[in-house]
């Protein structure tokens, strides 16, 4: 009986990922470019320009992550961005 429920799931799964294909953009299968911006909380004006700038060229962010200070240097964000190549 602990089969069903597998077979069950793995037919919900493989039915999920048909349909989010039919929910995709025609934009979605072309090519990416990536950026990576980091920045510190003591430079916070300058990340955010960054990020900023980066947005106003189209770039959208994937990921965010902080990295944790290590004696003297402060704590730092690394952020990932993709845009679609022009």
């Amino acid at each position: 009986m602990k089969t069903k429920p597998k077979i069950f799931q793995a037919a919900i799964a493989g039915v999920l990922l048909a349909l989010s294909g039919c929910a995709t953009s025609p934009h979605s299968t072309g090519a990416w470019e990536y950026r990576v911006v980091e920045g510190w909380t003591s430079q916070r004006e300058n990340f955010e320009k960054q990020l900023n700038d980066a947005g106003r060229e189209g770039y959208v962010v994937v990921s965010s992550s902080t990295k944790p200070g290590v004696g003297d240097l402060a704590p730092s964000t690394v952020v990932i961005l993709k845009r679609h190549k022009p």
